[in-house]
């Protein structure tokens, strides 16, 4: 590292320079606009400024201790219409210290489940430990989003590729069954949590909208795994046949996930990762795909080691660490120009891909 830089000094300029948050990832997957989340989100985060005098019927006999751990069992959606019995259950509900959080600093993950007919399946204590948790479930690195089959966070390296978080559709599994010469799994199999899809872009390309194309509802496909193998069929040969189907589809996955910030309890504030700049920069001028990434591009079929340190997202603690062995960013935060492309290209005006604004002109 330079040794005249004073991470501690620096910290924050390092990262305004250095780093950006990747906005294209988060567009692409299930979005409540923000316009609409500023509209929703009186409901869900207030309650009355006068005391209530209503009372909670039989629950009264707990003492408060007790009442929060039984409501922190009920599940999302029984959460949120005990909410709704009377203003006395409005102030308790909504004043919960994991209910604040969630609906404050995770309210699109929350949304996300209201949408998808999903918060039957899950607790505020579930959406709390996700949003209290900065590491993907599957590779340790940081995750910024919410996979709403399993309430867990992820990175969106995984979300894209893990076997774990492949989602298919009734139709699919169907085709599934045919293929292993089994009998169609019946609606009364536990087949999981059925994810009722939501209008959406589900693609990284500014081209496509690949939600117009999505099944009305989406199973999990490691779920109907499951239920198959319980029939008495081999892994190996459930395995070949999801293989041979080739049907696990970016769109099917992306309609299952939501942007979801990191709240560190310790600093009090959230996070939603950042990406290294320097090296995005230095790629535009330098590799020959420079143009495409100038314009737009994501081109994850390049698989070189600056195409995945490009990909990679950190907390900003992470990120400070990684300026001390970014050879990039320090060239960067010294002002070192000619490294970098003169101009502002259109990847970096839209921190991604994407437009951040729909054709209604609104974020």
């Amino acid at each position: 590292m330079v040794p005249d830089i004073d991470i501690e000094r620096d910290g924050q300029e390092i990262l305004d320079v250095c780093s950006y948050h990747r906005t294209d990832y988060d567009i692409c997957l299930i979005r409540t606009r923000p316009h609409k989340l500023q509209k929703i989100a009186p409901y869900l985060q207030t309650c009355f400024d006068t005391e209530p005098s209503s009372e909670l019927g039989f629950l009264d006999r707990f003492t408060p201790e007790v009442l929060i751990q039984i409501i922190l069992q009920f599940d999302i959606e029984s959460y949120l219409r005990f909410r709704q019995v009377n203003r006395r259950a409005r102030a308790v509900a909504t004043r919960l210290r994991e209910y604040e959080l969630v609906s404050t600093h995770g309210l699109e993950g929350l949304t996300a489940l209201m949408r998808t007919k999903m918060t039957a399946n899950f607790t505020i204590w579930d959406l709390y430990k996700a949003l209290v948790t900065s590491r993907c479930k599957l590779c340790r690195r940081f995750g910024g989003f919410l996979h709403l089959f399993d309430c867990g966070r992820y990175c969106f390296p995984c979300l894209n590729h893990a076997p774990e978080l492949h989602v298919t559709s009734h139709a699919l599994t169907d085709k599934l069954c045919e293929t292993l010469d089994i009998s169609k799994l019946e609606p009364g199999m536990e087949l999981g949590p059925v994810l009722h899809t939501v209008p959406g872009r589900y693609d990284l390309s500014s081209l496509h909208h690949a939600g117009y194309w999505l099944p009305r509802e989406t199973l999990s496909m490691s779920q109907i795994v499951s239920v198959i193998a319980s029939l008495g069929v081999s892994r190996e040969d459930i395995d070949l046949a999801v293989e041979k189907q080739r049907k696990d589809l970016w769109s099917y996955r992306f309609a299952a996930a939501t942007a979801y910030p990191w709240y560190d309890v310790k600093k009090s504030e959230a996070e939603r990762g950042v990406n290294c700049k320097a090296i995005h920069l230095h790629l535009e001028k330098n590799s020959r795909f420079g143009s495409r990434l100038a314009g737009g591009r994501d081109l994850p079929m390049i698989k070189t080691p600056e195409f995945q340190h490009r990909r990679l997202t950190f907390s900003r603690a992470e990120f400070l660490e990684h300026f001390k062995t970014c050879s990039f960013a320090q060239k960067l935060w010294k002002g070192e120009v000619a490294e970098f492309p003169e101009t502002e290209s259109l990847f970096m005006r839209l921190r991604g891909c994407l437009p951040t604004e729909d054709e209604d002109g609104l974020l």
